[in-house]
């Protein structure tokens, strides 16, 4: 095609650029290229001036909750800072996994090698494995104060 018409727009090695700037809800738009390319470029930065700008009611209640501001009576972030939350009470101690203690060893028979009894050792690890479980549980907490007490996190 570009050997026929080597004056397509297709054909020339100019690259197609857009620029876009959103001030106040004014939107600045440059673009050089393809015009179907520029003319969609150009209806999303407008839009996404429009919605970054402009602030109807819901936006601005969610804002309003999200940053500080008034709560409606019952919720649950009203007060917070004079009352303090107590979560010993639901924060559940209780081990799924037996309750802290070593599983015992458990006897696996092979019939393969004479009736010999093939012995899976968890004493072996079980320290190792209550340490890992201790840091993990240390680091979990560090994330969680992290996630709760970091902006930005």
């Amino acid at each position: 095609m570009c050997q026929e018409d080597p004056g397509n727009d297709m054909c020339s090695d100019e690259k197609s650029e857009f620029t876009s700037s959103c001030t106040d809800g004014a939107v600045v738009q440059e673009c050089k290229g393809d015009a179907i390319q520029c003319a969609i470029a150009k209806e999303q930065a407008r839009q996404w001036c429009e919605f970054a700008t402009k602030k109807n009611a819901l936006q601005a209640k969610g804002e309003e909750a999200v940053t500080g501001g008034k709560h409606p009576e019952g919720h649950p972030a009203k007060d917070i800072e004079s009352k303090g939350v107590d979560f010993s009470a639901v924060i559940k101690k209780d081990d799924l996994m037996g309750g802290g203690s070593c599983p015992p060893d458990i006897p696996v028979p092979v019939r393969i090698a004479g009736g010999m009894v093939v012995w899976i050792r968890f004493s072996a690890i079980c320290t190792q494995a209550e340490w890992l479980g201790r840091l993990l549980v240390g680091l979990t907490a560090i994330k969680c104060l992290g996630i709760v007490f970091v902006k930005g996190a």
